[in-house]
């Protein structure tokens, strides 16, 4: 069985999601305020901040269509490597969002920003000198964005852990070996999926990320063996989290792939859109 390839994903999505974008654009924005860094690239804090934003973003178009992501006080470099990582940003130019991810210790730098909500995060200790284009050739980005994200709750300080690399990596491998020996016909628990999808939503609306991970995580873990509904809607679930595996396993199975999953009831999407004002983050 051939092992998953993030490269020539990471490819393929990218030069997909950039030319998809919708003849109706959406005014609707999500954000991440960066933190000042030496360098000129993206570090490793600012990129757990885009990352969240780019989290919260794809799991609100799951149901409201088309959002955008904006960066601000970044260089176009910033932009660039955001980009790699499944994170197709432009720079915040104008001074309204609906949903802002900012460094608690840096709010003063997006005071002026207009927002609906606010994700308010703590800091990111021990990855100053981590250089992102060196760790995504290894990992992949699904890999490293499941690395930051499952670090703890965003409004505390956190520390990186080196060891988050790896056992994020081997869980995107060993997603894929379910999805690639998925079998065509079997029983389909649906109540069980119904209820992981709800705890996903709940912590979601609770700004924990982390631990809606952490109920996927357990599910998938104990699997000896999947059909392949049920790693379909597996990658919907992961699809916020992990873009390009999630976005490969359902183009193998014909699932829209999308930021808006067609497979919902459009009628109650208008309901479902209340997310964007309802949700605070942590203060």
């Amino acid at each position: 069985m051939r092992r998953y390839n993030y490269r020539i994903s990471e490819r393929r999505w990218l030069h997909r999601w950039e030319g998809d974008e919708p003849v109706n654009t959406s005014s609707v924005i999500y954000a991440a305020a960066l933190v000042p860094e030496q360098n000129r690239g993206l570090g490793m804090e600012n990129a757990r901040l885009v990352i969240l934003a780019d989290v919260f973003r794809r799991y609100a178009e799951l149901s409201c269509g088309h959002i955008k992501l904006a960066l601000l006080g970044a260089a176009p470099e910033s932009v660039k490597h955001a980009r790699a990582l499944g994170c197709i940003a432009q720079q915040l130019v104008q001074p309204a969002t609906a949903f802002l991810v900012e460094a608690r210790d840096f709010a003063h730098l997006s005071r002026d920003v207009t927002r609906d909500a606010t994700l308010s995060c703590g800091r990111l200790f021990g990855a100053q000198n981590l250089d992102l284009q060196t760790v995504l050739p290894d990992v992949g980005a699904d890999a490293l964005r499941l690395a930051l994200l499952f670090l703890g709750p965003p409004g505390r300080d956190l520390h990186f852990k080196y060891e988050n690399l790896g056992s994020s990596y081997r869980f995107i491998q060993r997603l894929w070996r379910l999805a690639q020996t998925a079998h065509h016909k079997g029983t389909v628990c649906l109540s069980e999926l119904e209820a992981l999808e709800m705890r996903v939503k709940e912590r979601m609306e609770q700004a924990k990320p982390h631990t809606a991970l952490a109920a996927l995580f357990g599910y998938i873990n104990q699997l000896k063996g999947v059909d392949q509904k049920t790693i379909a809607k597996l990658a919907q679930l992961l699809y916020p989290f992990t873009p390009f595996i999630a976005s490969d396993i359902m183009s193998d199975l014909g699932v829209a792939a999308g930021e808006y999953d067609h497979c919902r009831n459009r009628d109650n999407a208008d309901s479902q859109c209340d997310y964007l004002s309802q949700h605070k983050g942590p203060n």
